[in-house]
């Protein structure tokens, strides 16, 4: 429901607040249960992951953003009572994937109908056009490009994790998805053939190089890739750390 979809928003931003004041700690508690031969793995996956968890917060604040000053602007051209309040409430809401389009529109909805007919209608109908644009054109673009993924990468995850697990999936799913590369690259290498470590490392820095068709391109005809660079270099894999006194050698 729209009110169980509210809670569960509030408690995660308490969470992530709580996270953000005492997050070390967490993380030293949490990495104790890991054998100590992986906590270098573990360190650098934290690393990297935090990079796209920010990417993911960055994202989101453009995309609430826009939606703020975009109410503010369509209230205050109606003449709508509480334009203000009511933009801020639509750039909080705009966090809320799915019920949070609905919760903004409501009270803007029905202010509006109070001024005109007319007014109410325009405002619901600008609300749902809207939506229909930053769900379609803004948010892949701005996530695509924090997170270095493609537009429809963007857009399959939405879906599928709406369809999985609700408004938590929908939050979640971009972060996961965007943090795949990192784990695979750091602890699944191992498993997988240096041929699909570095095509799938091409594609994903391709996002960002501007070079998608080049590149998948030259994956799907498997030959070598711009994004390999004149010595067919790729994105290098974890290696473990060398010991300080492995060279080391016994004076006589």
């Amino acid at each position: 429901s729209v009110l169980a979809g509210a809670v569960s928003m509030f408690l995660t931003m308490i969470m992530t607040l709580y996270l953000l004041l005492d997050g070390r700690r967490l993380y030293a508690w949490l990495i104790a249960y890991v054998p100590r031969k992986h906590r270098d793995r573990m360190a650098i996956t934290a690393g990297e992951v935090s990079v796209v968890v920010q990417g993911y917060v960055r994202g989101q604040v453009i995309t609430s953003a826009l939606f703020t000053v975009f109410v503010a602007v369509v209230l205050t051209a109606f003449k709508v009572p509480a334009a203000l309040p009511l933009a801020l409430l639509a750039g909080f809401c705009d966090v809320i994937p799915v019920v949070g389009i609905v919760i903004a529109t409501a009270p803007a909805a029905v202010l509006a109908f109070t001024v005109s007919p007319t007014a109410g209608i325009a405002v619901t109908a600008l609300y749902a056009l809207y939506h229909a644009v930053e769900t379609y054109y803004i948010v892949p673009r701005v996530y695509g490009s924090s997170l270095r993924l493609s537009t429809l990468a963007v857009l399959l995850a939405l879906m599928v994790g709406t369809a999985l697990q609700g408004l938590i999936g929908a939050i979640l799913v971009l972060p996961l998805v965007a943090a795949y590369p990192i784990i695979e690259r750091i602890w699944l290498a191992r498993y997988l053939s240096p041929e699909v470590i570095k095509d799938h490392g091409a594609l994903a820095g391709s996002v960002k190089a501007g070079n998608d068709e080049q590149v998948v391109d030259a994956v799907l005809q498997g030959e070598k890739h711009p994004w390999e660079g004149p010595t067919g270099t790729t994105v290098p894999l974890w290696t473990p750390p060398i010991p300080a006194n492995a060279n080391r050698t016994k004076r006589g």
